[in-house]
C-alpha cells in the first residue's frame, strides 16, 4: 500500500499571493474614487486573508492524504479514511495533478503540486493516477 501525505503547497501561497497583488495594482491604477478603493482594498485583503487560510487549516472536505493499493483508493479528511473512487476526470501535467474522488454520495476534489510530495513519490502518484483514470 502506498501513502502519499499532503504537506502545505508553497508555489499555491505565491499563486494566490501574485493574483491578489495584481488584483491590488490594477484597482489602484484605475480611475475610481479614493473611498471605492479603500473599500474595495479592505475586500480583496479579506478574500486574500481567506485563500490563505484555506491553505493552511484543513477543512472537513479536505483532502489531506492519499492511499492506493491494487487499484483501491482511500482518501484521508480531518475526521477518517474513506474508500474513495477515482473520477476519469483528472488532469495530470509534470507540475500539477487535479483528481476527483467520491465516496458514497459525496466528491471530493484536491490539486497536487510538485511541491506538496516529494520528487519521486509525486512521480510515482501520477503513474498511477494515468493508469486509474
Amino acid at each position: 500500500m502506498q501513502l502519499y501525505i499532503f504537506k502545505p503547497s508553497k508555489m499555491q501561497l505565491v499563486f494566490i499571493s501574485l493574483m491578489y497583488s495584481l488584483l491590488l495594482v490594477a484597482l489602484y491604477l484605475g480611475n475610481w474614487p479614493p473611498g471605492v478603493k479603500i473599500l474595495l482594498s479592505i475586500l480583496i485583503f479579506l478574500l486574500f486573508l481567506y485563500e490563505t487560510s484555506k491553505l493552511r487549516l484543513k477543512y472537513a472536505n479536505s483532502v489531506l492524504a492519499v492511499r492506493h493499493q491494487a487499484g483501491q483508493w482511500q482518501i484521508k479528511t480531518r475526521s477518517s479514511w474513506l474508500d474513495a473512487k477515482l473520477y476519469k476526470s483528472v488532469f495530470i501535467s509534470d507540475w500539477l495533478l487535479i483528481l476527483h474522488f467520491k465516496h458514497k454520495n459525496k466528491k471530493f476534489c484536491t490539486s497536487i503540486s510538485h511541491d506538496v510530495l516529494d520528487a519521486i513519490s509525486f512521480k510515482d502518484l501520477r503513474t498511477k493516477v494515468r493508469l486509474d483514470a
